[in-house]
């Protein structure tokens, strides 16, 4: 729970004085700030959220993990997502995004993959970067290609 916040509990659909956006499944509302008990400084940060749990249900290649996607400032989750951060721009958050989606993250993911649910364990084998640029990603789409072959052999050998 990155905030504290049940998938179960009540939220509002109108926005009060004292409240924050919080996105729950299967909707965004809103919630009074009373009701978040941990990451209390995070509220106010740029941050990412991913889906805590992901199954593939189709053909290969999969995503092994969820659509990450931009939490403003002024909004927290409830335990239906994972929060990544907090950061203190929102291109710093947008670079951490383009970095999850590259095969070489999700890669590195499904080494340590188990289970349909997330949690930071599954962070250990990933490299962190200074995401302040874009640039900072064009050695992760170099590693792309050998990604690709890894993911090849890995599909054609008979383990």
């Amino acid at each position: 729970k990155p905030f504290g916040v049940a998938t179960n509990d009540r939220i509002s659909a109108t926005k009060e004085s004292d409240s924050v956006r919080i996105y729950a499944y299967p909707s965004i509302g809103y919630i009074p700030k009373n009701r978040i008990t941990f990451n209390n400084k995070a509220i106010k940060e740029h941050k990412v959220y991913i889906s805590y749990a992901y199954g593939e249900r189709g053909n290969f290649p999969y995503l092994v993990i969820g659509k990450p996607f931009y939490g403003e400032p002024n909004s927290c989750c409830s335990e239906t997502y994972l929060m990544i951060g907090p950061f203190s721009s929102e291109a710093i958050c947008r670079n951490v995004m383009e970095y999850m989606r590259t095969k070489f993250f999700r890669f590195l993911v499904l080494l340590r993959k188990n289970t349909q649910h997330h949690s930071t364990r599954l962070l250990k084998y990933i490299p962190s970067f200074l995401f302040k640029t874009s640039r900072t990603l064009g050695p992760m789409r170099c590693c792309t290609r050998s990604t690709d072959l890894m993911m090849r052999r890995l599909r054609s050998s008979s383990l």
